[in-house]
């Protein structure tokens, strides 16, 4: 049986834990939904990746579609191109439609 949420252990020391429906995943993200269609040994487990926290909420949120969370996130935490960069990376590395569309609204 499938957890409807999915927990991701990020590259910070010491590893965060995020937590996000797996349903959002799946209908927001091609990499993750063939990640996630995949058998695994332990569905419970933290799913392990590269990036630190402050990289994957704003594409978690993005993903969830939680307008005003993903505002306040920017606001506080992204202020920098930098950042907008990782963020515009990152959405093309897990395939996030929405994540691009934030950042097509953020350049014009």
């Amino acid at each position: 049986m499938q957890n409807n949420t999915i927990t991701f252990s990020t590259s910070d020391d010491p590893p965060q834990l995020l937590t996000i429906s797996r349903s959002s995943l799946v209908a927001g993200s091609t990499v993750f939904r063939d990640m996630l269609s995949l058998p695994s040994q332990d569905s419970s487990s933290p799913i392990p990746l590269t990036e630190t926290a402050k990289e994957l909420k704003p594409l978690l949120l993005a993903l969830e579609g939680d307008e005003d969370a993903f505002k306040k996130v920017m606001q506080n935490a992204w202020s920098s191109r930098r950042d907008w960069q990782t963020f515009a990376v990152l959405a093309d590395k897990y395939d996030i439609a929405s994540a691009r569309r934030r950042i097509e609204t953020q350049i014009w």
